[in-house]
C-alpha cells in the first residue's frame, strides 16, 4: 500500500472518532494531500454530514464514503484506494470484535485513540488499546497506536482522568489536546473544517497540532511538497 492509513477507533461511543477523522481528513486535504474517509460505522455519520451535501465538497478537502457494507471486501477496496489516495482515514464503529475493526487494525500504520476526560471514558478507552496492541503485536508489527485526550473542558475531574490516562496508558498519548468549542458542532452542521470557520481560531490551532504530531507518527510531510504529484 502507497496511502498511509489512519485508523480512528474506540469501542466507546461519543468518544469523538467521526469528529476527528472528518477534521484530520479535511486538515490534510487544505496541506495539499489526497485524503479519503471511509465511514466504517453502520450510522453514517461522517457521510452524511460531509460526504452528501455538495458544498461539503468545498468546505473540507476531503473525499467523504460509506464503506460499511463492504464486508468480506474491505482490503480489496483499501488496496484500490491506496493506489489512488495519499491518505485514508478508517472511521470505525464503536465495537471492538467486528470484521472493519478487524481490518482497520490489520491495514492501520496508526491507530489513533480519542478519549474523552472522564474515568468511565480512559478505561474503556484503555481497553480498547490494549485491544488495539494484541493486534498490533500478532499481525501487524509496524502499526503504531497513540491516545489523543479529546473534547477537554475545565474541571478538576477532568484534569484527574487525562493524569490518570497519561500515567496508566501503555502506548503514547499525544501532546496536542482537543477542546470541548463549539467551532466543532458548528463544522458539522457547516459540513465544513474548523479552518472554514476560522482558520486562527482555538478549534482550528488544535487541530493544525494534531495533524503534526499524527504525520510525524506516520512519517508524513506537515504539508505537500510544492510541485509534487497528487
Amino acid at each position: 500500500m502507497t496511502a498511509k492509513i489512519i485508523a480512528v477507533f474506540n469501542q466507546k461511543g461519543g468518544s469523538g472518532k467521526t469528529m476527528i477523522a472528518a477534521q484530520l481528513a479535511g486538515t490534510f486535504g487544505l496541506r495539499g494531500f489526497k485524503v479519503f474517509v471511509a465511514d466504517l460505522d453502520n450510522q453514517a455519520t461522517a457521510t452524511f454530514l460531509w460526504g452528501t451535501h455538495t458544498k461539503a465538497r468545498e468546505r473540507l478537502p476531503a473525499t467523504v464514503a460509506p464503506m460499511a457494507f463492504a464486508g468480506t471486501q474491505l482490503p480489496d477496496h483499501l488496496l484500490e484506494l491506496s493506489a489512488t489516495q495519499e491518505l485514508i482515514l478508517l472511521d470505525c464503529p464503536p465495537i471492538l470484535e467486528s470484521e472493519p475493526v478487524h481490518t482497520s487494525l490489520l491495514a492501520a500504520d496508526l491507530v489513533l485513540i480519542p478519549v474523552p476526560p472522564s474515568r468511565g471514558d480512559v478505561m474503556s478507552s484503555l481497553q480498547a488499546g490494549e485491544f488495539a496492541a494484541k493486534v498490533r503485536d500478532k499481525d501487524n508489527p509496524s502499526m503504531r497506536i497513540a491516545y489523543v485526550v479529546n473534547m477537554m473542558r475545565r474541571g478538576v475531574f477532568h484534569g484527574k482522568a487525562e493524569e490518570d490516562l497519561r500515567s496508566l496508558a501503555q502506548e503514547p498519548v499525544l501532546k496536542s489536546k482537543i477542546g470541548l468549542r463549539a467551532a466543532f458542532p458548528e463544522s458539522q452542521a457547516r459540513n465544513c473544517t474548523v479552518q472554514w470557520i476560522d482558520s486562527r481560531s482555538s478549534a482550528s490551532q488544535e487541530i493544525e497540532a494534531l495533524a503534526n504530531e499524527v504525520a510525524a507518527l506516520i512519517g508524513l510531510p506537515k504539508k505537500k511538497t510544492k510541485g509534487a504529484k497528487k
